[in-house]
């Protein structure tokens, strides 16, 4: 009702408060597809605010990430998603939450950490401790050991995408596959393969390097 009656006054910008908190995940859905809608129709300028990373990356052209009142990045949704500033963002944004391994940069340019190396493809990151980010979909899995080799702990099937988490000698890892039945057994060692191109690195204050 408070939604009908205040897109009924067409006034020249919207502000939305958490609409949709309080309904269910099916109608929150709709709720969102609706209002999408409504903003290819009338045009008009919106501003919502949401702790909902689904609402703000489906809906918003433009995303503002805030924290204890400081904003930390207003991007796109792809380019906070992909490309966030800092360790905060690249945190909060993302589900599953974005893999963080503790290690450092080798002065030959790679990033170590226990059980695991990985070339940074001319990476100009300085030497020393940081950070390494990974999102799921940027970590392929093989059969068998290799040089980064990790234990599946279990499978979790989401329909059209399963995720794999894996135990190493670097800690927790979360892998997701588009393909369900490529997915290793539980107990299973596997060869984990990062892409440096997605990799994200962060220095010790938490910003990007």
């Amino acid at each position: 009702m408070a939604l009908g009656r205040a897109l009924v006054r067409r006034p020249q910008i919207y502000l939305f408060d958490e609409p949709l908190s309080s309904l269910d995940a099916q109608l929150r859905q709709e709720l969102r597809e609706e209002l999408a809608r409504l903003h290819r129709l009338t045009r008009t300028t919106s501003i919502y605010v949401t702790h909902d990373q689904k609402e703000a990356l489906s809906l918003g052209d433009k995303v503002a990430v805030m924290s204890a009142g400081t904003l930390r990045q207003v991007a796109s949704p792809e380019a906070v998603y992909r490309e966030p500033h800092d360790l905060f963002v690249a945190r909060f944004v993302g589900e599953p939450a974005i893999n963080l391994i503790q290690g450092e940069i080798a002065p030959d340019g790679s990033f170590r950490a226990p059980g695991l190396r990985l070339a940074l493809n001319g990476s100009r990151a300085r030497s020393g401790p940081a950070t390494l980010g990974l999102r799921a979909e940027a970590i392929a899995l093989a059969p068998g050991t290799g040089e980064v080799s990790a234990v599946v702990e279990r499978i979790e099937h989401l329909g059209g995408d399963t995720l794999v988490h894996l135990k190493g000698a670097w800690g927790g890892l979360v892998a997701r596959l588009h393909d369900a039945g490529s997915a290793p057994a539980p107990g299973r060692t596997v060869e984990v393969r990062p892409d440096p191109k997605r990799a994200l690195l962060f220095g010790p204050d938490g910003a990007r390097l």
